[in-house]
């Protein structure tokens, strides 16, 4: 096994109050690529940046070959960066911008000018040498920035999104020579991108992320085949999701119908999430199928078609070699191996929480409190003034409004597509709730809540919530 070059141990960091890394632990083998994969905001650029010695973590250790180098500025870590940007010098030619960091430590003229070609070998570059760099192509200046990285021979390179401002065939280029100049020289590259094509396109282990915690570490083929959650299986590949549930062992209801599976239940709750790729679902004749459904839309990509169906007001997305006609029945099939099950990112008691009776108004309205704004609701049941609640809100109990028309405001943490609506997690000051609805919203967005009291389960608080 591999030795582990880079280890962090519960760092966390926060700025202007807010939590970017969590108690974050990772270890990252020598000689592997490793990308850091998840949405804006979700802490893998602040993660490169502490292991670069760029940011300070608040609390944790960050090691280097089993030595803690919580302390060791930048430039005593034997680690490189390559920015989105590059950071070139303008006013040095290719060759310069390249022998850069060998003359700033007094490298011998004849072995900088052999290390430097070299380098511009490597990245396929030789001849480029008196070139200016403002003249060179966006992946031709990448490459210049990789060179002048690679040429002290870091034992680990750090990459934050450098393809970001490449066009999509020069991005899908320099995936692969990426990845055979990190196998040619065998240093470890650590990447971050939000781009899950190219995660899995170029790493021995993806690490995927959301806010700041690690939601899954895998290769590329467990991470896409195998998701630990539903947050995962949306981010990385198009995904079928729906929630399900599950009273024994290798059988699951979702969608309506009944499904085997190979899975075990997850917990004693039985609600789960269930997560069918697209391209393992099979158009079948009617007489065939589980279930069936209308073709909605059915449209050629290159390599596959991609299929909407309708089933019963579900929509499933199929990819298959074969054509659908539009407003067709067809069946659906799917294996037991292909229907993956997870336990849910947050339980069911996700939007259970305590009020307090604040007063009784007329006959059996009372007003409450939750999370310092009052409500009125009826109850059949006696309650006294100052004494606690149980209220449990259906997700589609919980609107979504303007800012600061809503009782309170919450950012939209996440946003998942369940087949027949969207399931978003809402943080407020507070807590977090889960909220379905028909309409998308943009993730990252502050929003306000209004709730439907005359949906909610209200009984007397026992002391557990």
């Amino acid at each position: 096994m591999a030795d582990v070059i880079i280890r962090l141990e519960d760092v966390s960091v926060a700025f202007d109050g807010e939590l970017i890394l969590d108690k974050l632990n990772l270890e990252i083998k020598d000689k592997e690529f490793v990308t850091l994969l998840g949405p804006s905001g979700c802490g893998k650029t602040t993660t490169l940046r502490i292991i670069g010695g760029f940011t300070k973590q608040d609390s944790g250790d960050v090691f280097f070959a089993g030595k803690n180098i919580n302390d060791l500025p930048p430039y005593k870590r034997n680690i490189n960066t390559v920015f989105q940007k590059y950071a070139l010098f303008p006013h040095l030619n290719v060759y310069d911008n390249v022998a850069f960091g060998l003359r700033i430590k007094k490298v011998d003229k004849k072995e900088i000018d052999i290390k430097v070609k070299e380098m511009l070998k490597l990245v396929d570059l030789s001849g480029f040498e008196k070139r200016n760099v403002s003249s060179l192509s966006g992946g031709q200046q990448q490459r210049v920035a990789i060179a002048r990285a690679l040429i002290n021979k870091p034992n680990v390179l750090l990459l934050d999104e450098p393809l970001g401002a490449l066009d999509l065939k020069l991005r899908k280029d320099m995936q692969l020579e990426l990845k055979n100049m990190q196998q040619k020289t065998g240093i470890t590259f650590i990447y971050v991108t939000h781009d899950q094509e190219e995660a899995l396109t170029m790493s021995d282990t993806v690490v995927v992320m959301n806010k700041g915690v690690i939601q899954q570490i895998g290769s590329p083929i467990d991470v896409y085949n195998e998701p630990k959650n539903a947050f995962v299986a949306d981010f990385v590949g198009e995904s079928n999701i729906f929630d399900g549930v599950m009273d024994v062992d290798k059988k699951v209801v979702f969608d309506g119908c009944e499904f085997d599976c190979v899975d075990y239940m997850p917990d004693k709750s039985g609600k789960v999430d269930v997560v069918v790729r697209p391209e393992d679902v099979e158009i079948v004749p009617v007489s065939e199928g589980i279930f069936s459904g209308i073709v909605e839309s059915c449209l050629f990509k290159g390599v596959h078609y991609e299929t909407t169906l309708n089933h019963n007001g579900s929509v499933w997305l199929i990819h298959s070699t074969a054509a659908a006609i539009v407003g067709e029945t067809v069946g659906i099939r799917v294996i037991p191996e292909n229907i993956h099950i997870m336990k849910k990112m947050y339980g069911e008691d996700i939007n259970t929480i305590t009020a307090r009776v604040v007063s009784k108004e007329d006959g059996s309205v009372y007003k409450i409190e939750i999370d310092d704004y009052n409500y009125e609701v009826n109850s059949s049941f006696e309650f006294s003034e100052g004494e606690e609640l149980l209220v449990k809100i259906p997700p589609e109990a919980i609107s979504l409004t303007a800012r600061d028309e809503g009782e309170i405001n919450g950012f939209v943490d996440s946003i998942i597509w369940k087949a027949e609506h969207y399931e978003l997690l809402i943080e407020t000051e507070k807590r977090v709730y889960r909220v379905n609805r028909q309409i998308d919203e943009q993730a990252g967005t502050i929003v306000g809540l209004s709730f439907d009291l005359s949906k909610a389960e209200i009984s007397r608080f026992s002391g557990e919530e």
